[in-house]
C-alpha cells in the first residue's frame, strides 16, 4: 500500500517479507473476522512451502503475529493443501523452498 517508500523502509528495517505481507493483511486493531481472513490467506501461502523446517518457522512466526495457535494455523495450511490438490494445479503453484528474507 505504501509503494516505493514502504519497500525502502522494509529494506532499511530488515523486515521479513512475511511480516510485510501480514502487515498488509491485518491492521493493528483487527477484529476476529479480519484476523480469521488473514490467517486463512496465510494458510494458503504456507501450504505451498515444501521445506518442513521453513514451513514450521513461518507458521510459528505468523501464528504469533496473528494471535492464533500454531496448531490452528498448521491445520488450516493442511486443509488448504488438501483443497489445492483436489482442485488441481493453480497459477500460484510455485512453492518457495526457503524463507523469504
Amino acid at each position: 500500500n505504501g509503494g516505493t517508500a514502504a519497500m525502502e523502509e522494509l529494506i532499511a528495517n530488515g523486515q521479513s517479507l512475511i511480516d510485510f505481507f501480514l502487515d498488509d493483511l491485518v491492521g493493528p486493531d483487527a477484529g476476529v473476522g479480519e484476523t480469521a481472513r488473514a490467517a486463512s490467506t496465510m494458510a494458503g501461502v504456507l501450504s505451498r512451502v515444501k521445506d518442513p523446517i521453513v514451513r514450521d518457522k513461518l507458521v510459528r512466526g505468523a501464528a504469533g503475529r496473528l494471535g492464533v495457535s500454531d496448531s490452528a494455523l498448521f491445520a488450516a495450511a493442511r486443509k488448504a493443501y488438501a483443497d489445492q490438490r483436489r482442485s488441481g494445479p493453480s497459477r500460484a503453484s510455485a512453492a518457495p523452498d526457503r524463507a523469504p528474507e
